[in-house]
């Protein structure tokens, strides 16, 4: 605007001037003399001060062209009316990864991954939205057979694809809408049976046909498809297994508070043995047909002060042609609820099974039986909590599991002494008593296991945040095919640079400790150390690490030497950005089947990875103007990590890694799920306050969402809002 002031001001002074030349060349041409009165000769006086005056400045920078050409591209960004009604927005990415594997004894594996995502989405006026996600990859080097090629992911095949097509909120009436998926996606679960509780059904990846009819106390899901997982990177491509699956589901408000929920599924051809990603496809085939139902009271959310609860009957029947899986049917019956009296939030269940209990493909935890108690406390300087859980299981020859009963107890303190200082921790023992019975007689005894963190927080003059912590660990299994963690760590965090920015936020911290490993038998005492740092060079180019280090053959850690990761990204300008990354040493999810309700899901790797990517994003449309709507004020973009948090602080450390195919939801309704390194992305996001939540019958026991709760962001115009969102152990 200053620019076209000045502009205007030279182009009026110059006219003046070629005014007041032609006036005095009048004058010479006619060479009369005549007199002036008073108020001509002040006049005149004027009219030369003017002419004496120095000239304008003028601003040759831009040409006449340039600037009609600017102040046109200003006038369409400023009125948004010239663009076409329906909001479009479109991402292509493509993506290159290399890694080397050491697998020790078995030698090492290297591999490099190409990859091409292409998303797109279309706003209609009467038919909903229309997303478009497509995805290509191809393997170029060995498959691992289990454990994959560093962070590039296990794969069975050397190149598959995946294609989803989504129409959301397809109005049939004015409150009736509908959602379909075509392509590769998940088996659904009808709204009153997911995940609120401790009791998890699970989905599966089908490529086929599902669709959701839904309103304000309803909502009606079916579908059907052929058996499959998404595997390998960079973005996961369907690669088929056996078997189909098909389900139809519902869920109706009863009036009041109550609601009934029932799905049935049915499961055809499905591997007799199967364990994930790694089924046994020559050991036979079984088709299971299930049933579940629910009738729940209050909220499916937890909402402060409301009573809910909600009691489920399960029921599989089982037939196989295979001697190594038994035919039958199975039962099961969850009691559970939670409320809140006063500033006390009380949990509690009590649960049995038999075994070999099915939902659709999916093998339950089945042949237990247990209860648990949970409360907690909250005032706005201190909250903690308590709980006790108690399970009993029983042998079975399959899955193959002995007898055992599993006692835990876990508390929970933060105490904000002020605004500079606070303190806290958790607590986790449990005790576990074998029977010694089932395959091979098993395990005799008991053994006590024990997890305890406890922190103190403050400042120190004008310096940000200060932490020393300590954790111990006691017979704690926290990866798969290694022993147990036993010692001690202390341990000081700083941090050096801190903002509180949404984004560009320039951050550096480092940590400090020493540990005293007892784990296996053996006595080590070594430092650890990390940093972690975030830094934007220009409002294009941002960097980002995490490292740690620890020993490396020590057992407190899910991870050894060093560990962690390192990103840069440039943006180029005109939606281009580049950006490249390596990973170090990170510990990986190790199967998406339940193993059991205790035991870790990931395991120990010794991997380098190095990627790099070029993503090129826009849109274009306004939002289709109606009654009461309102207008669009702009987009940017929502990216972020889902991470196992094992200490259950909130941020991300260098040994916690990024869990893999968790669904992430944004405001309820678009949902993308994240990579190898639990990375997700979504482009094109309007500006303002989002919520972001996971679909937790994605999320691995025994893990689950920290507190239950939803994520708040704040969209800038043209920028990009980054979440963390940490998945931690379900308290037992």
């Amino acid at each position: 605007m200053l620019l076209a002031a000045g502009l205007q001001t030279t182009a009026r002074a110059q006219t003046q001037s070629e005014t007041a030349s032609g006036a005095r060349a009048g004058a010479h041409a006619g060479a009369q003399v005549e007199s002036l009165s008073p108020a001509q000769a002040e006049q005149a006086r004027l009219r030369a001060l003017v002419e004496a005056a120095p000239a304008a400045y003028e601003d040759n920078f831009m040409s006449a062209d340039e600037l009609t050409a600017l102040r046109a591209a200003e006038a369409d960004e400023l009125d948004p009316s010239t663009l076409p009604l329906g909001l479009r927005s479109w991402v292509l990415e493509s993506r290159l990864g290399v890694a080397q594997s050491d697998n020790g004894e078995l030698g090492s594996k290297r591999g490099i991954e190409l990859g091409q995502r292409i998303q797109y989405r279309q706003q209609t006026l009467n038919y909903g939205e229309w997303l478009l996600q497509a995805d290509v990859r191809s393997m170029h080097g060995g498959q691992d057979a289990f454990n994959g090629i560093g962070a590039l992911g296990y794969a069975r095949q050397s190149s598959s694809q995946r294609i989803t097509v989504q129409n959301l909120a397809i109005p049939l009436t004015p409150g009736i809408r509908m959602d379909t998926t075509i392509g590769d996606g998940y088996s659904e679960l009808t709204r009153g049976l997911g995940q609120n509780y401790r009791l998890m059904l699970g989905t599966s990846t089908l490529r086929g046909l599902s669709t959701r009819i839904y309103g304000a106390d309803f909502d009606i899901s079916a579908g059907m498809g052929q058996r499959g997982d998404l595997l390998g990177g960079p973005y996961p491509g369907f690669e088929k297994s056996q078997g189909t699956l098909a389900w139809v589901g519902a869920t109706q408000r009863l009036g009041g508070a109550w609601y009934a929920a029932g799905q049935l599924n049915q499961a055809n051809n499905v591997a007799a043995v199967d364990y994930g990603l790694w089924s046994d496809q020559d050991s036979g085939s079984k088709r299971v047909s299930s049933w579940a139902a629910a009738l729940g009271y209050g909220s499916p959310t937890q909402q402060d002060g409301a009573l809910r609860g909600r009691l489920t009957a399960l029921g599989s029947s089982t037939s196989s042609d295979s001697a190594q899986t038994p035919s039958g049917s199975a039962q099961g019956l969850y009691l559970e609820a939670d409320t809140k009296l006063g500033r006390y939030r009380h949990t509690w269940g009590a649960y049995v099974t038999r075994p070999n209990l099915h939902f659709g493909d999916y093998l339950l935890p089945s042949g237990t039986q247990g209860a648990y108690w949970r409360m907690d406390h909250s005032t706005s300087r201190m909250s903690w909590g308590t709980g006790v859980d108690v399970e009993r299981m029983r042998a079975s020859s399959w899955p193959a599991q002995q007898g055992q009963t599993r006692v835990g107890l876990s508390g929970n303190l933060h105490y904000q002494l002020d605004r500079r200082t606070a303190l806290g921790g958790n607590l986790n023992v449990y005790q576990t008593r074998y029977a010694g019975d089932g395959q091979g007689g098993g395990l005799d005894g008991k053994m006590r296991s024990l997890y305890a963190y406890a922190f103190y927080q403050t400042r120190f003059g004008e310096l940000p945040r200060s932490r020393f912590s300590l954790s111990l660990r006691s017979n704690e299994q926290i990866v798969l095919g290694d022993g147990t963690a036993t010692g001690r760590e202390l341990q000081w965090e700083q941090d050096w640079i801190s903002a509180q920015r949404e984004t560009m936020r320039p951050e550096l911290v480092t940590t400090l400790g020493w540990a005293d490993d007892r784990s296996n038998g053996s006595h080590q005492r070594y430092p650890t150390a990390g940093v972690q740092g975030r830094y934007w060079a220009s409002n294009s180019l941002s960097f980002f690490g995490n490292l740690r280090y620890t020993s490396q053959s020590g057992g407190l850690f899910t991870s050894r030497g060093l560990s962690g990761n390192f990103s840069a990204e440039k943006q180029w300008g005109n939606g281009w950005s580049m950006g490249l990354g390596v990973l170090l040493n990170q510990a990986r999810l190790a199967t998406t089947q339940v193993l059991s309700w205790t035991s870790p899901q990931i395991y120990r790797s010794n991997d380098k990875t190095a990627y790099a990517y070029l993503r090129w994003e826009g849109g274009t449309g306004r939002p289709f103007a109606v009654a009461g709507g309102m207008p669009g004020n702009g987009s940017g973009s929502v990216s972020g990590r889902v991470f196992y948090d094992a200490n259950k602080d909130g941020r991300v450390q260098a040994d916690e890694s990024g869990a893999q195919g968790i669904e992430v939801v944004l405001d309820g309704r678009y949902r993308t799920t994240t990579d190898a390194e639990g990375r997700f992305f979504f482009p094109m996001v309007g500006v303002g306050r989002h919520q972001l939540s996971l679909t937790l019958d994605s999320v691995p026991l025994p893990w689950g969402a920290a507190d239950g709760t939803v994520l708040s962001v704040d969209v800038p115009l043209r920028g990009e809002a980054n979440a963390e969102i940490p998945i931690t152990k379900v308290e037992e």
